[in-house]
Formats: C-alpha cells, sequence, structure tokens
C-alpha cells in the first residue's frame, strides 16, 4: 500500500499532526490492521496445510504394525483391569493404524481379568 505523500513528513520527523493528519493517519492505520488480519489468515491456513503435508512424512506412519503392538503391550501392565483395557481401546480409536496391532497381538488380550462374576450365568456363555 502506498504512503500518502502528506504523512512522509510526519513520518520523518516529530512534528505534531494537524486534526486531518491525524484522519489520515489512523484511516492508513486502520488500513493496515486489516490487510495484516487478512494476511493472518492466509498464513495460518497455509500453516495448516503444511501441518498436514509433514504428517503424511511422520516416521510413525513406517514403524511395522509388530512393532506397534509391541510398543502398546509394553506400554500396558501385563494384567489388564478395567482402566487398563480402556487405555487399551483408547489406542485402538487413534486410527486404523493403531486399531490393528491393539487388536491383533495376543498379549494384550490374553491378560485380561474380570473383576466381577459375570450376572445370570453370563461366564458360562462367554466361555464356550
Amino acid at each position: 500500500m502506498p504512503r500518502h505523500s502528506g504523512l512522509d513528513e510526519l513520518l520523518n520527523s516529530n512534528n505534531i499532526p494537524s486534526f486531518s493528519q491525524v484522519a489520515s493517519v489512523q484511516q492508513e492505520i486502520d488500513g493496515l490492521s486489516e490487510r495484516i488480519a487478512k494476511l493472518q489468515g492466509q498464513l495460518e491456513a497455509l500453516e495448516s496445510q503444511r501441518r498436514q503435508h509433514q504428517g503424511i512424512l511422520s516416521p510413525i506412519r513406517r514403524i511395522p504394525l509388530e512393532i506397534l503392538g509391541e510398543i502398546f503391550a509394553l506400554v500396558l501392565p501385563d494384567i489388564l483391569r478395567v482402566g487398563d483395557r480402556k487405555m487399551l481401546r483408547h489406542l485402538g480409536l487413534v486410527c486404523k493404524s493403531w486399531q490393528n496391532p491393539s487388536l491383533l497381538l495376543h498379549q494384550l488380550w490374553s491378560s485380561l481379568r474380570l473383576d466381577e462374576p459375570l450376572q445370570d450365568g453370563g461366564y458360562g456363555r462367554v466361555v464356550s
């Protein structure tokens, strides 16, 4: 945006602006603020696109499912109680790539512990 030629004198001196110059300077400030806000919006959109593209190159995408499952096994305790089972389910909800190892690694599910007996003979139905 080109500067007002009448404002150049004020920019290069310490003179007191007149009332009309004050209005011109305020108008210039408002215009610059609008441009800054518009450019900041564009910058945020571009940064968001960049983050999405960087996500494609994330090293976590290249970890084999077996290794990811082993990492899950190290994070979770040996015996899965109620809260631990929730954590295991939540790991599987992160994305499809995390769901597969969370379901397929037998170590994660072989340590389930039922803290409360199932009602109405439900245990027999579960194990049969």
